[in-house]
Parts: C-alpha cells; structure tokens; sequence
C-alpha cells in the first residue's frame, strides 16, 4: 500500500522526523474502527427508529404535527429570508439559547398558548422548527440569487 501527501506536508513531516509507518498505522486502524462501528449502528436503524417513534405518546405525536403545520404555514406566509436561515441554523454565531427561543422570535403569532408542560412543548416546537425548515430547503434553490 503506497500514499500519497502534498510535499509540503511530506517536508514538515520529515523536519521533525515523524514515525510515518507507525502514523499512518495507527490513522488506518482509527478509520476501520470507525467505519465498523457506524456499520453496527447503521444495520437496521430504520427499524430502531420505527420501534422508538412508536414509543412516543400520542399526545407527543399529535403536539409534533401541530407545530410543523405551523412552522409550514408561518415560512410560506410570513417568514423572511433571514428568519428561515435562523430557523434552520444557517445563522453563523447566532446566539440563541434554544429552540423556545427561536419560535418565540420568529412565528410566535402563528403559535398562541398551546403546548402543556415541558416534553408536549418540546414536541411542538420541533415540529414547528423542522416543518419551517422544510420549506426553507425547499424554496432556497429556487431563489435567483444565492443566499
């Protein structure tokens, strides 16, 4: 097996003498490791997430839905470029805290009082979220311009 490295990188590897064989060994073995284990993971992980959505309470379904209706009605309708990026965290060094946040800031109008207690709002706020985020991922290409 033979490889190959800009020559830049191969002088600062031989300025300080570096054990290359051992180097590359070592990164090899790492790389396998890896691969091995996101196969395991990987190997029906549709089936796991299937089993697990199940696991969620009706109410946490139905609070999902809810929100992503919203979030799809308040990106088609009312969101601006810049609110669609935030939501979909294109926003480099925004400093929002977390998901309430965002919602608070963006669609909060399209919300009301709703969700009871912490996990249903959760729910709903995710919904709201990614089905805002759909939209964006599927209106940013047909921009004309490059945002």
């Amino acid at each position: 097996m033979n490889i190959s490295v800009p020559e830049e990188l191969a002088e600062q590897v031989r300025a300080y003498d570096l054990p290359i064989s051992g180097i590359c060994q070592d990164a090899l073995g790492e790389a396998v490791r890896r691969a091995r284990l996101e196969e395991k993971v990987m190997d029906g992980i549709e089936a796991v997430a299937e089993r697990l959505q199940a696991t969620m309470p009706e109410i946490m379904r139905k609070k999902y839905e809810q929100g992503y209706d919203v979030g799809v009605r308040w990106a088609k309708k009312e969101a601006s470029v810049y609110q669609l990026k935030l939501v979909a965290g294109e926003v480099p060094n925004a400093r929002w805290q977390s998901d309430e946040t965002i919602v608070e800031l963006t669609c909060d109008p399209y919300i009301g009082e709703d969700p009871d207690g912490y996990e249903l709002e959760r729910a709903y706020e995710r919904g709201v979220l990614e089905g805002a985020s759909e939209v964006w991922s599927a209106a940013r290409p047909l921009l004309k311009w490059n945002v």
